[in-house]
């Protein structure tokens, strides 16, 4: 069956126990419904933003020289206020430069030193290094020394990489670094360079921190950048140009405008709107991964795989369920708060947040990926995203570091973020946002676009993960897939390859003798199964759970296994659905090789597990019908809707579940649930019927009813079943093995089996004795029987008023004699009656 199908049957599933469990759909909403008032409260009553008109600046005059240092520009300190700490300071300019750049950085500094040597409250001295690494060490150290008072000897440092004069076509360069310390007070640890302190939201385009002439965060100005920036430049033009080209000449600064904005209003709601929302969809969270691992804890995914379901079927269609839930939150509150959002797209914003939505319910989806218990699973639920939510906070990089936002919007919480705070600065900046706008800027910021492409990508990860992790991690029991399977391709050979190259079928183990087994008188082509030296070994030094198993299972037979419990018959039911992986041989159903057609083969497969794998609000009737859906192509089954509820119907009647078709599984009985699994396992046609312990907890009608149905319908299917019930092994089996410590010491019919290993012949008595002398009774009738037979022995005798001697077979010959003496004796012995059977399977299981 197709993944599409497939998918399409799950969520009708899921539509059906949604429809069915209301009030749990209604909790998963609850912060919805807190949330609600508050965005209707929002709406209705937030204050009207206040506005603010463009704002322009005075100009301001640089001159790169002793008259920069006493310069006072609108509330900024001077230079020497900065540096003096209260004092006249003599303060260094430290320079470095690349190898043959000496004679010029020398004349470019002795120049800058000239210019601000008259100036009397603060003089800059330069002071020449070799090597750019040495400066460094002794910037570092003069700040470690004295950053805690502020008054460093150095104001920093220059380094020329590279230094040309014009000469002829040859044109003029200047690359240099101007070096200053980022952090200045060792005590609050602030950074003095931090882009935070001039935009308020740190990101370009937020409303700025200050209305000064130049902006006071960075400190470009006060501790003298800006102002040795142009004496190294005018110097460097004068070298080109000539010394008095700069002369006469006036340079300012003039900062750029203000645009309109405006504050207030509905923004302090859009900031946080991340956590709300958030909030909004923790209960879908909760829900969606509570759903797939209960049915992961009660076996139903790892059941519905052998029946041919996907793995990934099974987890999208429970995340296709909390998307439409949770977008129908996102949609509710985001179109609700979209009225007072006036300069964004409300479509736009309203993907923004779907896409989060989604991206969130993955993540859910992925933690019952990865744990086994529903506890753990939604303890990862509320924690992570918390996590995540400081990490965003405390850790997110400024929107102009593009490469590395892409990084962190790995991080899902993080990408709506910086979404959001694209949002946050249109209604601030009064600029409007929408679907041709939202690549603008996108070389220089992480723009709003960029957010959605790494929403998407998060989910498709998300996605990835959860299909990676179920395959070669499994949680649920499922068979482990190597780390490289989806690569598998490069080497896979072609099942008929192998078949072809594996030795003849031994039907023996090495380790029993082949007189145990009876002689098949079936063709090859009609065994369906064919187990050949099968093992399973559980951890690297655990004991093998199945040890070099063989046998077959024919089509129009029923196989029957055998065994205490521990013996592998459950671990070789799993290895033959698929479930479990092999340790080592060849499982072949019906011409193909298991391990090579995985898929292939679970579509002939129909199987019975000992749980009971059913969702609890679905009926018998959707039951049925999903998991013949599951093997065809449709809901309606290979051969349309009316012949597959005909096919239901036999099956219902045969098992007489007919009138509990409609009713819930959570409300059947014991046997009635075990009676469902039997139909689920024959339903659609399967041609390998897997069947452990079918009948356990049935009661003895019940158990008779499933005998009838199996014998009816095996004429065109293969059935091999385990049973603890040997009268319905020696009823049911064509063949019967019997597993000790996971190998197969004996197979044959039934027949075989009791002549091959039967003590003898089980005569059985009814006596018409008072209970008082029962035992008496029995006494007085062995020692007539032993007359004949010596070695007789009593078998049962704690069912009064009938009891059974065990006969040995050597005695045969005597039994003519001793019927006759029974016979003449009957009155006087107290016997209402006698008759002679064969051995019971029982007896031989014993033995």
């Amino acid at each position: 069956m197709g993944f599409g199908p497939q998918l399409s049957l799950l969520l009708w599933k899921n539509l059906i126990v949604l429809w069915r469990s209301k009030c749990m759909f209604l909790l998963e909403l609850a912060f919805l419904f807190i949330l609600l008032p508050v965005v209707l409260v929002v709406v209705r009553y937030a204050p009207k933003p206040n506005i603010e008109e463009q704002y322009s600046f005075e100009p301001f005059q640089i001159t790169g020289d002793s008259l920069d240092i006493n310069r006072s520009i609108s509330h900024i300190r001077s230079i020497d206020n900065y540096y003096n700490c209260g004092r006249d300071v003599d303060i260094h300019l430290g320079f470095s430069y690349e190898p043959g750049m000496d004679k010029l950085a020398f004349e470019i500094m002795e120049a800058l030193s000239e210019r601000y040597s008259d100036n009397e409250t603060m003089r800059i001295f330069i002071h020449n290094f070799t090597r750019l690494e040495t400066m460094m060490e002794v910037l570092k150290e003069d700040l470690n020394d004295t950053r805690e008072y502020m008054c460093s000897e150095y104001i920093g440092g220059v380094h020329f990489q590279s230094i040309r004069i014009q000469k002829g076509k040859s044109q003029p360069q200047l690359v240099y670094r101007i070096l200053m310390p980022q952090k200045t007070n060792i005590r609050t640890q602030s950074h003095d360079f931090d882009l935070s302190l001039f935009w308020l939201d740190n990101s370009p385009g937020s409303v700025q921190a200050d209305h000064n002439q130049i902006p006071g965060s960075p400190p470009y100005w006060q501790r003298g950048f800006l102002s040795i920036q142009f004496a190294i430049e005018s110097t460097f033009i004068e070298m080109n140009k000539g010394p008095d080209f700069m002369k006469d000449k006036d340079f300012y600064l003039l900062r750029v405008p203000i645009d309109k904005s405006s504050t207030g209003g509905i923004d302090l709601f859009l900031k946080a709107v991340l956590v709300l929302w958030l909030l909004s969809i923790s209960g879908i969270m909760l829900h969606t991964s509570k759903e797939i691992v209960i049915d992961k804890e009660a076996g139903i995914k790892t059941y519905m795989s052998v029946m041919g379901l996907h793995p990934l079927a099974f987890y999208l269609s429970h995340i296709i369920f909390g998307i439409i839930k949770s977008t129908a939150v996102m949609v509710i509150c985001t179109a609700l708060l979209s009225i007072r959002v006036q300069y964004s797209s409300s479509l736009l914003f309203i993907i923004l947040t779907v896409l989060f939505a989604v991206s969130m319910v993955f993540m859910a989806a992925l933690f019952s990926a990865i744990f086994k218990t529903t506890q753990l699973a939604q303890l990862f639920c509320m924690v992570i995203p918390i996590l995540l939510l400081i990490l965003n906070h405390q850790l997110a990089p400024a929107i102009t570091n593009v490469w590395l936002c892409f990084l962190f919007s790995l991080n899902p919480i993080t990408a709506f973020s910086y979404g959001l705070a694209h949002i946050i600065n249109a209604e601030k900046n009064m600029i409007y946002l929408g679907w041709f706008s939202i690549f603008d800027n996108g070389t220089t910021q992480f723009t709003i676009a960029y957010s959605l492409f790494m929403l998407v990508v998060d989910s498709a990860i998300l996605c990835f993960l959860i299909f990676y992790i179920d395959s070669v991690f499994p949680t649920d029991g499922s068979a482990k897939k190597h780390p490289l399977f989806l690569f598998e391709n490069f080497w896979k050979r072609h099942s008929h390859q192998r078949l072809n190259k594996m030795p003849p079928v031994d039907q023996t183990d090495s380790k029993i003798l082949i007189e145990n087994m009876e002689p098949e008188n079936a063709s090859i082509d009609e065994a369906d199964i064919i187990i050949q030296n099968l093992s399973k070994r559980f951890g690297f030094w655990g004991n093998l759970a199945v040890d070099n198993l063989n046998f077959r299972a024919y089509r129009g037979q029923v196989t029957v296994l055998l065994g205490h419990n521990g013996a592998g018959k459950t671990t070789t039911f799993s290895m033959i659905t698929g479930s479990i992986t092999s340790s080592g041989g060849y499982v072949i159903i019906c011409g193909r090789n298991l391990e090579d057609n995985l898929d292939d083969c679970r579509k002939v497969i129909g199987y019975c597990p000992q749980h009971n794998p059913l969702f609890e609000k679905v009926t018998v009737r959707e039951h049925l019908q999903l998991y013949a859906g599951l093997k065809t192509s449709t809901l309606n089954g290979p051969h349309g809707r009316n012949i597959l509820n005909e096919e239901i119907a036999d099956i219902l009647d045969s098992i007489n579940l007919r009138a509990s078709i409609d009713i819930q599984s959570q409300n059947l009985s014991g046997g009635q649930k075990r009676k469902l699994c039997v139909a689920i396992s024959l339903v659609a046609g399967s041609q390998v019927v897997l069947l452990d312990e079918p009948t356990a907890g049935m009661d003895p009608i019940a158990r008779k009813e499933i005998s009838t149905l199996l014998t009816k319908i095996k004429k065109d299917r293969t059935i091999l079943l385990t049973t603890h019930y040997m009268d319905e092994a020696d009823k049911l089996g064509d063949r019967v093995g019997i597993m000790v410590n996971g190998r197969l010491m004996c197979n044959g019919s039934p027949d075989f089996l009791k002549k091959k290993f039967g003590t003898g012949f089980i005569l059985t008595i009814l006596c018409n004795s008072e209970p008082q002398f029962f035992f008496e009774n029995i006494e007085e009738i062995l020692t007539t029987i032993q007359k004949h037979s010596p070695d007789a022995y009593v078998y049962r005798s704690n069912r009064f008023p009938q009891f059974s001697i065990i006969l040995p077979i050597s005695d045969k010959r005597h039994f003519a004699d001793l019927f006759d003496e029974l016979q003449f004796e009957k009155e006087r012995l107290c016997i209402d009656s006698f008759g002679l059977s064969l051995n019971t399977l029982e007896q031989v299981f014993l033995r």
